[in-house]
């Protein structure tokens, strides 16, 4: 202090760390709810602290018949990871939930789609599994459930789908150049069955993908909320 009866202190490295090097403190004030982060010089900076490992990007909702719920411009180069959470109710019962990526706001139907689905499921106290699995390689579009959802309002589609290296040619190496997708349904069924689906699948055919088209397998989307998070790499 001015006086030198006390103060804040900086405290270098232990000699034995051996270390020589200078970190410059930022030229502007500091602001509410920031950090300071430094680059490779040791140059400091004040900047946003962060908000969490999952960040929300893009999203919908809605109570009326729509053919289609559609995100262009969502995946980014920021992430190479989405979470979608999805609850959609299907106007036609019986139907399987669906979708096709977005290129430049076009969705792409060519036959490089890669899916399965399955699971099991419980009507009353009685259990059944749910056939032996459903899938389609290739396929022009990517089917996320085996069984289809009933159309009752109460009883929505609730859907879990991770999206991983949509855009191939802006991500490392190690994620590979096809798209992947995993997803995960809770689903009440039109003749009364619980199902708990789950499944996996790939886009196979190169290119940047940066938005995505929901629907399904017939007729119109009833109700949705739909909300896409980009996953923080740290």
């Amino acid at each position: 202090c001015r006086v030198n009866s006390h103060g804040v202190k900086l405290k270098s490295p232990p000699h034995s760390a051996g270390q020589s090097y200078t970190l410059t403190f930022p030229s502007t004030a500091p602001a509410s709810n920031k950090m300071i982060q430094t680059d490779g010089s040791g140059n400091l900076s004040f900047v946003d602290a962060p908000s969490g490992a999952m960040t929300r990007v893009g999203g919908a909702s809605g109570t009326s018949n729509v053919a289609n719920v559609s995100f262009s411009n969502v995946f980014t180069s920021t992430y190479s990871n989405y979470i979608i959470k999805m609850a959609i109710t299907p106007a036609t019962t019986n139907t399987r939930a669906r979708f096709k990526l977005l290129q430049s706001g076009s969705a792409i139907g060519d036959n490089h789609y890669h899916w399965i689905a399955g699971g099991r499921g419980v009507s009353g106290s009685s259990e059944s599994g749910v056939g032996g699995g459903e899938g389609n390689s290739p396929s022009t579009y990517y089917q996320m459930t085996q069984w289809g959802g009933s159309n009752n309002s109460g009883q929505q589609q609730f859907i879990t789908l991770h999206i991983q290296n949509p855009l191939p040619s802006t991500t490392n190496a190690e994620y590979g150049d096809y798209v992947m997708f995993q997803q995960e349904a809770t689903i009440w069924t039109s003749d009364s069955y619980m199902t708990r689906q789950y499944g996996g699948g790939m886009y196979a055919n190169g290119g940047n993908n940066d938005g995505i088209l929901f629907f399904q397998e017939s007729g119109d989307i009833a109700r949705h909320k739909i909300d896409i998070y980009g996953l923080q790499d740290s």
